[in-house]
């Protein structure tokens, strides 16, 4: 059996690290995601809680289910002086929108796994 994935494992350092750069004074990064419909979420999180730790940034998941939660991950995530990392899966796909209109209402910087996404208004994408 063969086959592709959007996400790969690396990759989540870049993102920190990009996150990193845009806001210099980032506490937390939160995962973004639904765990419905990402059941490699435990992999991105071991990836990026390394990652995270050698910028000197707690990580943490942000579990999303309707766009309600998409709302309060980004409202607690400008709290925290944070910034998040939308994981590449359908759930996110779908709610792009409210992702992107949530994050520029709580002026919270978001990381983006493709380049459809800055089209649409999002601060940046890497994948």
């Amino acid at each position: 059996m063969t086959g592709f994935s959007d996400y790969d494992p690396p990759i989540a350092s870049k993102w920190v690290e990009l996150l990193k750069q845009i806001r210099p004074n980032i506490a937390s990064v939160a995962l973004l995601y639904n765990p419905a419909s990402t059941p490699f979420a435990d992999l991105i999180l071991g990836a990026v809680a390394p990652a995270a730790r050698s910028f000197a940034v707690m990580a943490r998941s942000s579990v999303c289910r309707d766009e309600l939660d998409i709302d309060a991950a980004m409202k607690l995530a400008r709290e925290e002086r944070g910034g998040v990392m939308v994981v590449p899966e359908v759930f996110t796909t779908v709610h792009r929108d409210a992702i992107v209109t949530a994050a520029t209402r709580h002026r919270v910087p978001a990381v983006y796994p493709d380049e459809i996404s800055t089209t649409r208004g999002e601060l940046m994408s890497y994948g």
